[in-house]
């Protein structure tokens, strides 16, 4: 493997590490009620909802309810025999009874109180792919962290600590915490018939990308970027370790899930996958 491609496969393992781990490796914890006010698309709602080491849990049954009916709804099934939860984006949720029972807001609520929070043991499934989140366990509910929701559903998760709220927005999509708002950050793929490309924009508005050709050639493209009035606008790029001539400019649009890069459609690629992806780019996607 080349010194570039390792490079490109380090990038990307920083940007998913904690994602992929903080699920494989939680432990027992103190959940504490969230105090803090929830505002969903500006309209104040309470949840059942706790904090984990500083990171808010919601029910998953209780977000699904709540965005029924919006852009970012989901559907939550769920097969005892297996104890796999099922989550299916942009399908109408199913009413099982019981959403937005035992609210906690305010330190309010049945639920009121420090509880204990043991790692869930359900196996999860995203459209028919299973995939990790952080989630526990309380009085047999099963709590996920919400950025993690967010991320999966592409609907907007902040916080204004002045006003000690957390605004759910389903008109937008998830911006990774810390990202400067409007920027891209993600794991992108085209294929075509000839070659594979993988385009990582990260955070620090540098990028990397990868051009895999089926006869065994390959290109790493790396840089820094800009995104402004529908152009990425790729600076001070190295092909191969070489300088270019010039900065590179692609026609860009981004629609949910898709990018149109030039006219050509990359499809993100989900956090849990994109190590298997970069480590064989040219296996069939999404991976078996």
């Amino acid at each position: 493997m080349s010194a570039s491609k390792k490079k490109l496969i380090a990038c990307f393992v920083a940007f998913v590490t904690v994602i992929i781990l903080s699920a494989a490796c939680a432990f027992a914890a103190t959940a504490t009620p969230t105090a803090s006010n929830v505002l969903v698309d500006g309209k104040k709602i309470s949840f059942d909802a706790y904090s984990i080491n500083d990171n808010n849990y919601f029910k998953l049954r209780d977000l699904a309810f709540v965005l029924n009916g919006t852009a970012k709804q989901f559907e939550v099934g769920y097969d005892e025999k297996n104890n796999a939860i099922a989550l299916t984006s942009g399908k109408p949720y199913t009413v099982a009874g019981g959403e937005m029972s035992g609210k906690n807001q305010g330190g309010g609520g049945a639920g009121a109180g420090a509880k204990t929070a043991a790692p869930s043991d359900a196996r999860i499934f995203l459209n028919g792919l299973e995939v990790q989140f952080t989630a526990y366990k309380i009085d047999d509910y099963n709590y996920f962290k919400l950025r993690d929701v967010g991320a999966a559903f592409d609907f907007g998760v902040d916080w204004d600590g002045a006003q000690d709220t957390i605004a759910i927005n389903t008109s937008k999509g998830y911006t990774q915490e810390g990202e400067v708002e409007g920027g891209v950050v993600g794991v992108w793929r085209f294929e075509g018939d000839e070659d594979v490309e993988i385009l990582i924009l990260n955070a620090d508005d540098t990028f990397e990308m990868g051009i895999y050709y089926k006869d065994g050639k390959g290109v790493i493209v790396e840089g820094e970027y800009i995104i402004a009035k529908g152009l990425l606008t790729m600076t001070n790029v190295l092909a191969n370790g070489k300088k270019t001539d010039k900065d590179i400019d692609y026609t860009f649009e981004q629609d949910g899930d898709t990018v149109l890069l030039d006219g050509f459609k990359f499809m993100r690629v989900p956090n849990n996958l994109a190590v298997a992806v970069l480590s064989s780019p040219l296996a069939p996607y999404p991976p078996a």
